[in-house]
């Protein structure tokens, strides 16, 4: 259920509280939608649902959060422009590569290749995808203070933990290295708050 929430509503699960009863319990949803039909409108088909099945009643609420904002440190050949009819290589460091890197187009992957070891690559990605995928291994926001409005191709390992053993620096020191940096930042973030849901939903 913390899943189905988080798409539903798309936010990281660190932004969804209140009645935290069903976020453990697995379900299964057997759903069509028009293959015409665009991910917010699915997303808000699986909020219909959520609301009409398990009685779900929401609301949202602005709170205070310690986070960080990404931002330009300095220009980087390592953050590349994308262009049109143009697809770089993958890094030659990538664990399982692809057989054709066009599969990867628009996505940030992030990874865990080997213990204390992991991985962000973007391809052709905007830098609000990258502070989406940042949130996720941070487990806190992250704000887009970069003001770059393109797509890019970027990738860096970094370590995961404080661990002598791995050659890689911290996710902060990767980052620089691209061109970026990660600085504590306080503000505003919107919460998904769950007021009521059922466990058990009605019938088909």
């Amino acid at each position: 259920m913390a899943y189905l929430l988080g798409y539903a509503y798309n936010v990281e699960w660190w932004r969804i509280s209140g009645d935290t009863s069903t976020f453990g319990t697995i379900y299964e949803i057997d759903a069509t939608a028009d293959p015409k039909a665009g991910e917010d409108q699915v997303r808000l088909m699986l909020r219909n649902l959520l609301t009409d099945r398990f009685k779900m009643k929401v609301h949202r609420e602005s709170r205070e959060v310690e986070g960080y904002a990404l931002s330009v440190a300095k220009p980087s050949a390592k953050l590349l422009n994308a262009r049109d009819g143009e697809i770089p290589q993958l890094p030659d460091w990538m664990s399982r590569p692809p057989s054709d890197p066009a599969v990867m187009e628009e996505l940030v992957v992030a990874g865990m290749p080997s213990k204390g070891v992991g991985t962000i690559i973007g391809r052709r990605a905007t830098m609000l995808q990258l502070t989406e995928s940042l949130q996720r291994q941070l487990s806190t926001n992250v704000l887009d203070q970069t003001g770059l409005s393109g797509k890019y191709y970027f990738g860096f390992r970094y370590s995961t933990e404080d661990d002598p053993d791995v050659p890689f620096p911290s996710m902060f020191a990767a980052i620089k290295e691209i061109g970026l940096k990660l600085e504590k930042h306080k503000g505003p973030v919107e919460f998904v708050v769950v007021d009521r849901i059922e466990k058990v939903p009605t019938e088909n």
